[in-house]
Protein backbone atom coordinates (compact mmCIF):
# COMPACT_ATOMS: atom_id res chain seq x y z
CA UNK A 1 0.00 0.00 0.00
CA UNK A 2 1.24 3.54 -1.01
CA UNK A 3 0.40 7.08 0.06
CA UNK A 4 1.54 9.90 -2.06
CA UNK A 5 2.31 13.19 0.12
CA UNK A 6 3.03 14.94 -2.98
CA UNK A 7 6.51 14.66 -3.15
CA UNK A 8 7.42 11.13 -2.37
CA UNK A 9 5.57 8.22 -2.33
CA UNK A 10 5.46 6.39 1.02
CA UNK A 11 5.07 2.34 0.64
CA UNK A 12 4.68 0.05 2.86
CA UNK A 13 4.08 -3.52 1.24
CA UNK A 14 4.03 -6.50 3.46
CA UNK A 15 5.17 -5.46 6.63
CA UNK A 16 5.53 -2.51 9.21
CA UNK A 17 8.32 -1.04 7.65
CA UNK A 18 7.86 1.86 5.68
CA UNK A 19 9.84 2.74 2.48
CA UNK A 20 9.74 6.35 0.84
CA UNK A 21 10.73 6.45 -2.81
CA UNK A 22 10.81 9.50 -5.10
CA UNK A 23 7.97 10.02 -7.52
CA UNK A 24 9.56 10.93 -11.41
CA UNK A 25 7.84 14.49 -12.25
CA UNK A 26 6.55 14.73 -15.50
CA UNK A 27 9.28 16.23 -16.73
CA UNK A 28 11.80 13.37 -15.75
CA UNK A 29 9.30 11.74 -18.12
CA UNK A 30 9.56 13.78 -20.87
CA UNK A 31 12.71 15.27 -20.92
CA UNK A 32 14.11 12.07 -22.58
CA UNK A 33 12.03 11.57 -25.41
CA UNK A 34 13.10 10.92 -29.73
CA UNK A 35 10.85 13.31 -31.51
CA UNK A 36 8.05 12.16 -33.69
CA UNK A 37 7.45 12.32 -37.49
CA UNK A 38 5.49 15.07 -38.05
CA UNK A 39 3.70 12.70 -40.81
CA UNK A 40 3.61 9.37 -39.41
CA UNK A 41 3.57 10.80 -35.66
CA UNK A 42 5.83 7.41 -35.28
CA UNK A 43 9.64 8.13 -34.37
CA UNK A 44 12.54 7.93 -36.84
CA UNK A 45 15.15 7.66 -34.35
CA UNK A 46 15.34 3.65 -34.30
CA UNK A 47 15.68 3.38 -37.71
CA UNK A 48 18.41 6.23 -37.69
CA UNK A 49 20.59 4.86 -34.65
CA UNK A 50 23.52 4.14 -37.47
CA UNK A 51 23.76 8.39 -37.40
CA UNK A 52 23.68 8.96 -34.16
CA UNK A 53 27.84 8.90 -34.30
CA UNK A 54 27.88 10.23 -37.66
CA UNK A 55 29.96 13.77 -37.28
CA UNK A 56 27.81 15.09 -39.87
CA UNK A 57 24.20 14.27 -37.99
CA UNK A 58 25.89 14.53 -34.53
CA UNK A 59 23.88 17.60 -33.43
CA UNK A 60 21.07 16.77 -35.31
CA UNK A 61 20.71 13.15 -33.86
CA UNK A 62 21.02 14.61 -30.19
CA UNK A 63 18.64 17.03 -30.54
CA UNK A 64 15.75 14.84 -32.43
CA UNK A 65 16.61 11.58 -31.27
CA UNK A 66 18.20 11.63 -27.60
CA UNK A 67 16.77 8.62 -26.50
CA UNK A 68 17.91 6.17 -29.24
CA UNK A 69 21.53 7.81 -29.23
CA UNK A 70 21.79 7.55 -25.10
CA UNK A 71 22.18 11.59 -25.08
CA UNK A 72 19.24 12.01 -21.87
CA UNK A 73 20.65 14.99 -20.00
CA UNK A 74 22.56 13.27 -17.18
CA UNK A 75 23.52 9.96 -18.40
CA UNK A 76 27.15 9.55 -18.88
CA UNK A 77 28.75 10.62 -22.29
CA UNK A 78 25.70 12.92 -22.92
CA UNK A 79 28.06 15.85 -23.24
CA UNK A 80 30.46 14.36 -25.59
CA UNK A 81 31.49 16.64 -28.27
CA UNK A 82 30.88 15.57 -32.03
CA UNK A 83 33.81 14.03 -33.47
CA UNK A 84 35.80 16.31 -36.29
CA UNK A 85 34.50 15.84 -39.10
CA UNK A 86 38.12 15.83 -41.00
CA UNK A 87 39.33 15.57 -44.77
CA UNK A 88 37.25 14.65 -47.29
CA UNK A 89 33.95 12.57 -47.31
CA UNK A 90 30.87 12.15 -48.74
CA UNK A 91 27.51 12.29 -47.03
CA UNK A 92 25.38 9.50 -46.23
CA UNK A 93 21.88 9.22 -46.74
CA UNK A 94 19.63 9.39 -43.77
CA UNK A 95 17.15 7.10 -45.61
CA UNK A 96 19.51 4.04 -46.45
CA UNK A 97 22.62 4.95 -44.28
CA UNK A 98 24.96 4.60 -47.09
CA UNK A 99 26.27 7.28 -49.37
CA UNK A 100 24.56 7.58 -53.02
CA UNK A 101 27.44 9.61 -54.46
CA UNK A 102 29.03 6.78 -56.38
CA UNK A 103 25.51 6.31 -58.30
CA UNK A 104 25.08 10.05 -59.06
CA UNK A 105 29.03 10.77 -59.81
CA UNK A 106 27.91 12.31 -63.49
CA UNK A 107 26.66 15.38 -61.66
CA UNK A 108 30.11 16.09 -60.61
CA UNK A 109 31.17 17.93 -63.52
CA UNK A 110 27.18 18.91 -64.19
CA UNK A 111 27.17 23.07 -63.86
CA UNK A 112 23.71 22.89 -61.73
CA UNK A 113 25.04 20.38 -59.52
CA UNK A 114 28.75 21.14 -59.27
CA UNK A 115 27.73 23.48 -55.69
CA UNK A 116 25.73 20.48 -54.54
CA UNK A 117 28.05 17.79 -55.54
CA UNK A 118 31.56 19.56 -53.78
CA UNK A 119 29.32 19.99 -50.34
CA UNK A 120 28.00 16.33 -50.11
CA UNK A 121 30.27 14.11 -52.46
CA UNK A 122 33.54 15.72 -52.38
CA UNK A 123 34.97 12.63 -51.91
CA UNK A 124 33.54 10.94 -54.62
CA UNK A 125 33.77 13.70 -57.06
CA UNK A 126 37.44 14.20 -56.35
CA UNK A 127 37.11 17.61 -54.88
CA UNK A 128 39.41 17.24 -52.10
CA UNK A 129 42.51 19.14 -51.76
Amino acid sequence: MCINDGMDEICCENSLQRQRRKIKSKEDFSACTDLLNPITLVSDCPARAHLCNDALYFKTMTKQCPKTCNRCPGTPGATIPPPEVSGCRDFVSPITGVSDCPQRSNYCTHPLYRSVMIMQCSKTCGFCT
